[in-house]
């Protein structure tokens, strides 16, 4: 069958507020020994301005956001 990738997210955008975009990525991975099925997803959140967004685990507050690029 093999692996599967989804992510999906919608959000808002304000001038003020920014980017509010919470979002998940869900995984199906095969174990090609036993041909078991696993999956997990992922909760992420990005905000920031549009022209320099940043990606967050959501439920983790000790880690550093990602720059998803900065555009000057």
């Amino acid at each position: 069958m093999g692996d599967t990738h989804n992510a999906q997210g919608f959000g808002g955008y304000d001038y003020f507020n920014g980017l509010n975009v919470p979002c998940a990525v869900s995984c199906k991975i095969e174990n090609p020994e036993t041909q078991v099925m696993s999956a997990t997803t992922i909760p992420l959140l990005i905000t920031g301005g549009l022209l320099n967004p940043t990606l967050w685990i959501a439920n983790k507050k000790d880690v550093d956001g990602l720059s998803l690029f900065n555009v000057d």
